[in-house]
C-alpha cells in the first residue's frame, strides 16, 4: 500500500486502506494521518470519515469521533454501521437518551442486510434500559421530584460523572454521604473515592471554586485512607491505583501548582499513602 500510495499519491482509497491497516497495528496517530489525507483528496470518502471514527473512538477522542461518525452519516444516511457507533460512543459518555435514535436507525437499517452481525439488538435494549434512570435524573435535576433514597443519588452521581458533570456528581455523592453515611464507608463499592475523583476533575478546570473542591476530595480521601488502614485487604492494590489514576492528577501531579495552604495538606497526604503503601508491601 505504501507503493500504491507512492504511485498515486492523490487515491484517496489507498491512503484510507492504509489507515486501515495502520489501524489493525495500533499505530493509531499513523491512521488517523492516512485517514485524514485520503479525507483531505476526497471529502466525499465516507468510509474514510467512518474509519477516522473509528480511530478516534479507540484513542478515547470521543467529541472528535462523534463528529466524523456524524459526517458519516451525512455523505450516506444508509450507512447503518455508522448510526451505530455514533450511539456508542455517546452510551460510553452517559447520554443514552441521545443515543437511543442513532442505535434504533442503525438497527433498522442493519436489518435490512443479509451480512448484518453487529449485535445491535442488545445495544438498543441496553440504552432503553438505561435510558430511564437518565429521565429521572433530569427530572430530578429541573427539581421535578427528589431522589428514592441514598442509593439511587449514588446512581445519578456516577451518571453525571459519565457526563463529566463532575461538580454536579460530586454534590450528588455529598448528600448521598449525608443521608446514608454507610455508603461512604462501604470500601468495597468506592463510593467515596469515585467522589473524590469527581471533585478533582472539577478542581482541575481551573474555575473560582477549585479550592473548594480540592478541599473536599482531600477530606473524601483522607477519611478513605484512614478507613482503609484498619482494613488491609487489597490494599497494596488500591493504593497503587490512587497513585496511577488520571482523575486525580491534579491534586498528586500539580502539586506546585497550588497555594502553599493547599499544597501542604496535599504533600502529607501523599506522603502518608507512600509510608502506607510501603507497610503493606512489607506485609505481604
Amino acid at each position: 500500500l505504501d507503493l500504491a500510495v507512492k504511485f498515486d499519491p492523490q487515491y484517496s482509497q489507498a491512503h484510507n486502506t492504509r489507515g486501515s491497516l495502520l489501524r489493525d497495528l495500533e499505530r493509531l496517530d499513523d491512521a488517523l494521518a492516512a485517514y485524514n489525507r485520503a479525507i483531505e483528496i476526497d471529502a466525499r470518502n465516507s468510509m474514510a470519515h467512518y474509519n477516522r471514527g473509528n480511530a478516534l473512538r479507540d484513542k478515547g477522542e470521543a467529541e472528535a469521533a462523534i463528529e466524523a461518525f456524524g459526517e458519516t452519516i451525512r455523505l450516506r444516511p444508509d450507512f447503518a454501521e455508522a448510526h451505530c457507533n455514533l450511539g456508542l460512543v455517546l452510551m460510553g459518555r452517559q447520554q443514552f437518551r441521545d443515543a437511543l435514535p442513532w442505535l434504533k436507525q442503525g438497527h433498522a437499517l442493519g436489518l435490512k442486510r443479509a451480512d448484518w452481525t453487529y449485535p445491535s439488538a442488545d445495544w438498543v435494549e441496553s440504552a432503553e434500559r438505561q435510558a430511564e434512570p437518565e429521565n429521572r435524573l433530569e427530572q430530578v435535576l429541573a427539581g421535578e421530584r427528589e431522589p428514592r433514597d441514598a442509593l439511587e443519588r449514588i446512581e445519578f452521581a456516577l451518571l453525571l460523572d459519565g457526563k463529566s458533570r463532575h461538580a454536579e456528581s460530586a454534590r450528588m455523592s455529598a448528600e448521598a454521604f449525608a443521608e446514608d453515611v454507610a455508603l461512604a464507608e462501604d470500601l468495597s463499592s468506592h463510593h467515596r473515592y469515585n467522589a473524590a475523583c469527581s471533585a478533582s476533575l472539577q478542581a482541575a478546570r481551573g474555575e473560582a471554586d477549585a479550592a473548594e473542591w480540592r478541599g473536599r476530595a482531600l477530606e473524601w480521601l483522607r477519611a478513605d485512607l484512614a478507613a482503609r488502614e484498619k482494613a488491609p485487604s487489597e490494599l497494596v492494590a488500591t493504593l497503587e491505583h490512587w497513585k496511577e489514576d488520571t482523575d486525580l492528577a491534579c491534586v498528586r501531579d500539580r502539586l506546585a501548582d497550588m497555594v502553599s495552604d493547599d499544597r501542604e495538606g496535599w504533600t502529607k497526604l501523599w506522603a502518608d499513602v507512600d509510608a502506607l503503601l510501603a507497610r503493606a508491601r512489607e506485609a505481604k
